[in-house]
């Protein structure tokens, strides 16, 4: 028979309701920190807003300095010109080593700058609101939650589970690329990132900073990486259009056929901070207008290099993809 002393010190299993108060706090902990770092974000981005400035002002400032070209000399630390509209005196700082012009293009790229800067904002500050806004609603719906089921179909929303693998790497005898390799028309490779996750590992951890780098502009959508076989090589237009192509197909705009496409190098993105995986801002970038062809894109599509082993791509498109795509030309416009 058990003494009285021995069975004060059986190990007895935690009651569920500490179970999942626990549960509950770290899993909370998660969520504010998430959020306050999207908050920090954005804060962030109001400052830079509020640095950059006007853009017209500053191209004000500029041309106002530009029409008084005549005035100026080297070795000038500052001039001193009226205001075109107010009539007050306007004083431009001035590096004494520039020419005249140099000064003058100094104050047209702070304009150039501001701009810029900007536009960036106008396309990241919408997104970190939106994720804010999230983020504050299953904040909200987690602290309201009555069960730990209820909680965890919200806190999913920020943080998904981890999807079990069906089978191993090693015992299906093959790698798991997170993207598919295509090949342009001149033979250089085509990668396009298959999920969030993938394209965050292909842009960051595959690709090299010179590779060329394409993306629907605006929208969600893979991102391709076309590689450059030597860091200094230009590839082809041909190989540029077939890349931009499949960032329309493997896109909401595959739909439209057709779309604005971001065009830059890798070493020119940047992971946006607390944004899920695969979010980025662009520094520097062109775009050109694609147009798909149902024919070009079909061929595209099988070009595929020996090494994807991924088979859920099709070989052809579909038809009701096919009967979307226009039969014109597939085409680039700057």
């Amino acid at each position: 028979m058990e003494s009285a002393d021995n069975a004060s010190n059986t190990p007895t299993s935690p009651h569920p309701d500490q179970v999942w108060e626990g549960t509950r706090k770290r899993s909370m902990l998660r969520v504010l920190n998430q959020l306050d770092r999207v908050q920090r974000s954005r804060q962030r981005l109001l400052q830079q807003q509020e640095r950059l400035g006007d853009p017209q002002h500053w191209r004000t400032r500029a041309d106002l300095l530009q029409s008084h070209i005549h005035l100026l000399r080297r070795g000038m630390k500052e001039i001193s010109l009226n205001d075109w509209t107010t009539g007050e005196p306007v004083v431009f700082a001035l590096d004494p080593t520039l020419a005249p012009a140099e000064n003058i293009e100094r104050h047209y790229r702070r304009f150039k700058k501001a701009k810029r800067g900007l536009s960036v904002i106008a396309q990241r500050l919408p997104e970190v609101e939106e994720r804010i806004a999230m983020l504050e609603s299953v904040r909200d719906a987690c602290a309201q939650a009555s069960s730990l089921q209820e909680f965890n179909r919200h806190f999913e929303r920020v943080f998904p589970p981890a999807r079990p693998l069906s089978k191993s790497p090693e015992s299906a005898g093959e790698q798991r690329l997170p993207y598919r390799i295509f090949l342009g028309a001149d033979g250089h490779e085509i990668l396009v990132g298959k999920s969030g996750a993938d394209n965050d590992t292909l842009t960051f951890r595959v690709a090299k900073p010179r590779d060329l780098w394409f993306h629907i502009a605006g929208r969600s959508g893979a991102h391709v990486v076309l590689r450059k076989r030597q860091k200094d090589e230009e590839p082809s237009q041909a190989a540029q259009v077939d890349a931009a192509s499949l960032a329309v197909y493997f896109s909401p705009a595959r739909t439209a056929g057709e779309g604005p496409v971001t065009v830059t190098e890798v070493r020119h993105i940047r992971r946006l901070k607390g944004a899920p995986p695969g979010t980025v801002r662009v520094l520097q970038y062109s775009e050109i207008k694609i147009v798909l062809d149902r024919e070009a894109i079909g061929k595209l599509l099988q070009r595929r290099a020996a090494q994807d082993v991924d088979a859920s791509l099709p070989s052809s498109l579909p038809e009701r993809v096919m009967r979307q795509l226009p039969s014109h030309s597939k085409k680039a416009e700057s």
